[in-house]
């Protein structure tokens, strides 16, 4: 029997690393940067064109290479960080697997330009679709210039699934972030067709660099606290519970001016956070751990974003603890008990690094061995000392009792108001029981789709066009479905990788904040991002449908009652708001009779 196994050609080898290691153009400049910064480069240029599509140029003023190290810098498994099985368990380099340069080079037209200190000249060599040229002397600065061209040129498949160039631009912009925010004493300019992007000089403190990457008005709030436990120091810049994002965007976690994403961290912060903030809102944070680098493992995904600890339950408590007494010192509360040092001189356990989706099961498991329960925070204690009646409103919806009203004479679109959250009307059947907020909102969504099948839908330019802040990836997905907002009468432009402008709503939205709206389109966006067009534009309805509702607790004129009972007699098909919830309730006279036991 013929053999049909076989060794695959190197070429064929490296196009599938690369397939691992270089999804997008974001990834190359990855890559290429966190190999000048392994080589103490200080500061460095990144020149793009057409989002990195045709063009990426990474240049440093590192130690560079000689040629000898030129000539096999480009072939499988060439690296300078490891020479050993050992060397993978205290790993201290962003790069160590030699993997990048060479699957670069197997997908795009590569060069490399690199010179010594001392040197009289610089080298370079050529890589494209495998085949490599040189390396030659060439005349260049100390350092390594690293240049990418035409990305996927001979992998076609690959390059249909690269987005507009602003979007690749987005995501870049977000990868430098990711990478410089951690390290202030770097130097970055970026310039994307010939034109000045980023513009970072050398940062005294992490502080500094957020303020240079995210602004003042956002540095300026942030509370910090930083921490030693054991071997592990926590650093954190972190925000007030009244600041707060719609996404975890604005969250930053940093193993070793790593950027990694790690839920036990991501629910660490979360958690520190219980009892201050609504559970559908996320605090801004930036959290920078070190640690020994034998006390982790970061070989476990290609992108290396994902990490093993030896003791995640140490790191969970950290994070938590400090950000609950950071808020306690802000709110003026006494702070929580000392829960890190302890977990920190307890016998060691073994790792429960499972990398499992339920964090239930940590809290159980954790949080109930090393401590107690933290105690109350301000706005709960708040929350109890409130006067009955107000905590009786609060809770209305919960009620079953129709108590303390007179019924009016009932006409065709009549109905009271009760609780200040439902309307009460009686049908020719019994009683009607109507959730005020599902009713408008149902209203609003049917009349949204039906203005924007017949392009009649009434759009309101705003007076002062509002920059809204965001992360770059956040533009980047506006961006990517700007046709789809543009039908629902939502219209912005870009005026940077982190700021669009929003220059009109719907005439719905009138009294809805426009950062609101925008956060809320980028929430619905990332959940909906499989969506074909019409049904992204329905999920979108349906939301700012919601949000432009009246709201529970909101009283109601007589008019807008009468407008709403109307509609609903024209409409009584319309049995449950656009996220499923019904819009009434009945009650006919048989059940009222038995409930009053006057029939047996």
């Amino acid at each position: 029997m013929a053999s049909v196994i076989r060794v695959l050609d190197q070429a064929v080898a490296n196009r599938i690393a690369a397939g691992e290691v270089i999804e997008r153009p974001a990834s190359i400049v990855k890559e290429l940067v966190e190999n000048s910064i392994d080589a103490g480069a200080r500061n460095l240029v990144v020149q793009l064109e057409d989002g990195g599509k045709r063009l990426i140029r990474v240049t440093d003023d590192g130690r560079g290479m000689s040629p000898e190290d030129l000539a096999i810098c480009v072939l499988p498994h060439a690296t300078s960080k490891i020479a050993d099985v050992d060397d993978l368990f205290r790993i201290s380099s962003f790069g160590f697997r030699g993997e990048a340069l060479p699957s670069i080079g197997s997908i795009a037209e590569l060069t490399i330009l690199s010179r010594e200190p001392g040197s009289e000249l610089a080298s370079r060599i050529r890589c494209s679709g495998g085949t490599i040229e040189g390396p030659v002397a060439a005349g260049g600065p100390t350092g390594t210039s690293v240049t990418v061209r035409d990305l996927f040129f001979n992998v076609p498949a690959r390059r249909k699934f690269l987005k507009e160039a602003r979007s690749e631009l987005a995501q870049i912009v977000e990868t430098l972030t990711r990478l410089f925010l951690p390290h202030p004493e770097l130097g970055l300019k970026l310039e994307h067709e010939q034109k000045k992007g980023m513009d970072i000089r050398e940062d005294s403190s992490r502080l500094a660099r957020i303020r240079s990457l995210f602004g003042e008005e956002l540095a300026s709030r942030l509370l910090s606290a930083d921490r030693t436990i054991g071997t592990l120091r926590i650093e954190a810049y972190f925000g007030p519970a009244s600041l707060t994002k719609r996404t975890s965007e604005y969250q930053y976690v940093f193993l070793n001016g790593r950027f990694i994403r790690d839920k036990a961290a991501s629910f660490a912060i979360k958690d520190g956070y219980a009892g201050q903030i609504m559970p559908k809102d996320h605090p801004v944070a930036f959290v920078f751990l070190t640690m020994p680098p034998d006390q982790f493992d970061v070989n476990v995904h290609p992108t290396k974003t994902e990490v093993r600890f030896r003791e995640r339950d140490l790191l969970v408590v950290g994070i938590r603890e400090m950000l609950r007494n950071g808020l306690a010192r802000e709110n003026g509360s006494r702070p929580i008990a000392d829960q890190a040092t302890r977990v920190a001189e307890s016998p060691r356990r073994e790792s429960r690094d499972t990398r499992g989706d339920v964090y239930a099961e940590m809290e159980r498991e954790l949080f109930g061995r090393v401590g107690d329960p933290p105690p109350p925070t301000a706005a709960e204690i708040a929350r109890a000392r409130e006067p009955e009646s107000t905590t009786t409103r609060r809770t209305a919806h919960r009620c079953h009792s129709l108590v303390g009203s007179v019924m009016p004479e009932p006409t065709s679109h009549s109905a009271l108001q009760i609780h200040r959250s439902y309307l009460l009307r009686e049908s020719p059947q019994g009683l009607e029981i109507l959730d005020q907020h599902a009713l408008h909102e149902r209203k609003l969504f049917d009349e949204w789709l039906a203005r924007i099948d017949s392009a009649t839908l009434e759009v309101q330019g705003l007076l002062h066009p509002e920059p809204v802040d965001l992360a770059p990836a956040e533009v980047a997905l506006l961006s990517d479905r700007q046709l789809e907002l543009e039908r629902l009468g939502v219209t912005f432009t870009t005026l940077g990788p982190r700021t669009v402008l929003l220059q009109s709503l719907p005439r719905l939205l009138a009294k809805v904040t426009p950062s609101e709206v925008i956060e809320d389109l980028v929430v619905r966006l990332k959940e909906g991002a499989a969506l074909g067009s019409d049904s992204l534009v329905r999920e979108v309805a349906a939301d700012l449908a919601c949000r432009a509702a009246v709201k529970f607790g909101q009283v109601l004129p007589a008019a807008e009652i009468a407008a709403l009972m109307a509609w609903r007699e024209r409409n009584p098909g319309a049995k449950n708001c656009p996220h499923g919830r019904p819009v009434a309730l009945h009650l006919d006279l048989r059940d009222l009779e038995q409930l009053f036991d006057r029939k047996k």
